[in-house]
């Protein structure tokens, strides 16, 4: 059964099949070390369902695409393996790409969003063979940001 899960802090809510647990992490960037926030479920043999957020230094000005391009590297390079496909995406006027990575283990569905100072990463993952999780689509499409 799906649930909408909010996250005040993070500024979004989405649908998921199940309760997201979160964990915290510092991620090494070029602006230095960023928190980063990911909120899981994991399906066992299925796979997992993902949304990670981070913001960056007010201090900074952003590119867009620049960002955008260097998190889907970053994400191909976590899961050392290679762009199957991609393509630009806009969220209520929200820049965002979707991609689909494929690895030795692992197909995976991203879409990324940046949306002011934060970077939102929302993954689908399943063993390689396997199709993504029961609920990917509904959870990818029921995405929202929330002030």
């Amino acid at each position: 059964m799906f649930q909408t899960f909010h996250s005040a802090a993070s500024g979004f809510s989405v649908d998921a099949p199940g309760k997201l647990i979160e964990s915290v992490q510092q991620t090494p960037t070029k602006l230095g070390p960023i928190e980063a926030h990911a909120f899981l479920l994991d399906l066992g043999a299925s796979g997992a369902l993902m949304v990670m957020c981070n913001e960056f230094p007010a201090d900074h000005s952003y590119d867009p695409p620049k960002v955008l391009d260097g998190a889907l590297k970053g994400g191909v390079d976590s899961f050392k393996g290679r762009i199957d496909w991609q393509h630009p995406l806009n969220l209520n006027g929200t820049p965002g790409v979707e991609a689909r990575l494929l690895s030795d283990k692992f197909v995976v569905q991203i879409r990324i969003y940046l949306a002011g100072r934060r970077l939102y990463q929302l993954m689908a993952i399943a063993p390689l063979g396997q199709d993504l999780p029961l609920g990917s689509t509904r959870f990818f499409d029921s995405f929202r940001f929330e002030p």
